[in-house]
């Protein structure tokens, strides 16, 4: 079976050790493919998890819940946007990356559907928890999605991240040509560059 079974922390101490190895291990396996990750209480810890998991190839779509204050973290979002700044240059590749948000009654379950570029729709797993919460409170389980109903939730997936509901938040590329522009014409470069036109 491909499924995997992660107890809480305090009843194995290395249980998040476990899932992280699992996880790079699945995402390695499945190069040159667009990722969709749902999570609702997706943060910075799980953000943490898809740089060190990520690779060249590949392009990651986070679909997450909008904030809201009476559930959420404080400044989830924010704190996610603050946390690839810091990461961003310690990556071996730009990381491909977009979160889109929804408002908190769109979106409760927890999955990873993987599409490859050429071929199509391969794989998809189904996550008892966010990753934020990994091990911590709860324990994990992973479920694989069955070929026979792996195109149900496919679809079901494509109506929810084209509604109008759905809001791009955050765009790693984007971030990138920002701050390339603000490096090109910065007061210090400016100088320099009209010397050498």
């Amino acid at each position: 079976s491909e499924g995997k079974f992660f107890p809480r922390i305090k009843d194995r101490s290395t249980s998040r050790l476990e899932f992280v190895r699992w996880f790079k291990k699945v995402f390695s396996e499945f190069d040159n493919c667009q990722v969709y990750l749902f999570d609702p209480f997706f943060d910075h810890a799980g953000l943490y998890l898809l740089a060190l998991s990520s690779v060249s190839s590949s392009s990651y779509q986070v679909y997450t819940r909008l904030e809201d204050k009476k559930i959420d973290k404080p400044n989830r979002i924010e704190t996610i946007k603050r946390t690839y700044e810091k990461i961003k240059k310690l990556l071996p590749q730009t990381l491909n990356l977009t979160i889109n948000g929804f408002p908190s009654h769109y979106l409760h379950d927890r999955y990873i559907l993987f599409l490859n570029k050429k071929t199509g729709l391969i794989k998809g797993f189904q996550l008892s928890n966010s990753l934020e919460k990994q091990s911590d409170r709860h324990p994990l389980l992973v479920t694989p999605i069955p070929q026979d109903i792996l195109f149900d939730v496919w679809r079901y997936s494509r109506q929810l991240i084209t509604s109008e509901k759905c809001k791009e938040i955050f765009n790693s590329l984007e971030q990138e040509k920002e701050a390339l522009n603000l490096t090109i014409f910065d007061r210090k470069n400016f100088g320099k560059l009209c010397a050498e036109v």
